[in-house]
């Protein structure tokens, strides 16, 4: 499968999505916002991955291609794309599909539990009732009208959602990151650390890191769910 995805600073990166790709044999390539990137043409992929980042989706005074950004992301929806977004990236696609992006009453920095909503989505029975993922955000999202939230911490309302029958999914957590992406981001966004319930400083963040297994064995479900390899098609 030919899978697109979109990255805004470069030290977010789609950390273990690469070699997961490059293990199923599917084709991958990027835009690269904070390099000038060009956005491709919808017929040059099937799947398409929007990646975190530290600016809002408000941020189109600052960061002129966020405005290049919604448009693609809402043409992509209307294409029929299989699209994941992960944290800002699923801020975008809530924005895209109707629903609100605002700061949340918390910040949430570092390894916090997050609880499964159970009902009628195929995708939420990937997650276990509860799991410790890592987490960097201030702003959240609503769920969209006619998606289906699929998660929820103490510190955030909205964690996850499916939408259109589980062709898009979006979460606030990441399940994508290796240690050096954890590293990379204390250090990039030091400043976003403050004293608060769900703020972790980088040495409490480190004491968590054993539970980085469980989040890649999740993201490869997930992954593989929505982006079969071709031999999987079918089943």
């Amino acid at each position: 499968m030919r899978l697109h995805y979109l990255q805004h600073v470069s030290f977010e990166d789609p950390g273990i999505i690469l070699p997961w790709a490059q293990n199923r044999g599917h084709q991958m390539a990027s835009t690269r916002f904070y390099d000038e990137g060009e956005l491709p043409n919808h017929k040059d992929y099937e799947g398409l991955i929007i990646m975190g980042g530290p600016m809002s989706i408000h941020d189109d005074g600052i960061y002129p291609w966020i405005a290049d950004e919604k448009r693609f992301i809402r043409e992509a929806i209307d294409k029929g794309k299989i699209i994941l977004g992960i944290c800002l990236g699923a801020q975008f696609l809530a924005d895209a599909l109707g629903g609100a992006v605002y700061r949340n009453p918390d910040k949430e920095i570092g390894f916090f539990p997050v609880r499964t909503v159970r009902g009628r989505s195929g995708i939420s029975g990937l997650f276990p009732d509860n799991f410790l993922p890592f987490h960097w955000h201030g702003e959240t999202f609503s769920i969209p009208r006619g998606a289906m939230r699929l998660a929820f911490s103490s510190g955030c309302m909205n964690q996850a959602f499916e939408a259109h029958s589980g062709q898009i999914l979006a979460f606030q957590f990441h399940l994508e990151v290796s240690v050096k992406n954890i590293q990379k981001l204390y250090r990039h966004c030091a400043d976003e650390i403050s004293i608060g319930t769900y703020v972790q400083n980088s040495r409490q963040a480190m004491e968590h890191l054993h539970g980085l297994g469980e989040s890649h064995e999740l993201m490869y479900q997930i992954l593989d769910h929505l982006f079969p390899k071709e031999s999987d098609h079918g089943r």
